[in-house]
């Protein structure tokens, strides 16, 4: 995730791979919404992209490729 601090304030699409579970979405600061918003919410906001965010909390972020 360093590599998005070269992308502070550039939008964009991204994805998040883990094996076969994949998350695909868009924003308008790719840095805050992939590093800040989803590496916090995953743990605490658990109502919210449930799928995805269970899979981050069972495998841990190091899984997963961006």
């Amino acid at each position: 995730m360093n590599l998005l601090r070269s992308y502070k304030f550039m939008a964009g699409i991204y994805i998040f791979v883990n094996g076969k579970n994949s998350y695909l979405d868009s924003s308008q600061n790719l840095f805050n919404r992939c590093f800040v918003e989803y590496k916090n919410k995953a743990f605490t906001n658990t109502s919210k992209h449930t799928k995805f965010y269970s899979n981050v909390v069972k495998n841990t972020w190091n899984l997963f490729t961006l």
